[in-house]
């Protein structure tokens, strides 16, 4: 009975990652403050959501590395990528820090490749730990993935 419950509390945990390390879409909720801070045009704008998105094409990255570095190094490493991608666009949008605009970019891309590997992560959890109801699990986790 603990190992049912342990693999459940696992589904918990990363439906709770995904809620909390942002949807696929959380770019929108910042952005106009982004382009007020910067005072940058609605095309600079544009370009900073394409590096969002570019970012998570770098996300195969994160499934690559599993094959070098265990979970939780992964783990660590997603974790530092959104801290550094999300934490320093904070830091500009308050104010606190200012950096030129291919900086900027290049921290939209680092936040949008941290949403991957944090995805995979979860996945991997759910494949390892649901061997008879993956498609359950998975379906549970991706639903609050933001797609």
């Amino acid at each position: 009975m603990i190992v049912e419950s342990g693999k459940w509390m696992v589904l918990i945990a990363t439906v709770w990652i995904q809620a909390f390390t942002g949807t696929n879409f959380d770019f929108s909720s910042y952005s106009s403050e982004l382009k007020s801070v910067l005072e940058i045009t609605q095309l600079q704008l544009n370009c900073l959501s394409v590096a969002s998105d570019m970012g998570k094409a770098f996300g195969w990255c994160s499934g690559f590395s599993l094959m070098y570095f265990p979970l939780w190094v992964v783990m660590f490493m997603s974790a530092f990528l959104g801290l550094l991608g999300y934490g320093f666009q904070w830091l500009v949008i308050q104010r606190l820090i200012t950096l030129p605009y291919f900086l900027v970019f290049f921290l939209c891309l680092i936040a949008g490749c941290s949403i991957c590997w944090f995805n995979t992560i979860c996945y991997v959890l759910c494949i390892k730990n649901f061997t008879t109801n993956r498609s359950l699990a998975l379906s549970l986790s991706i639903s609050f993935n933001g797609h």
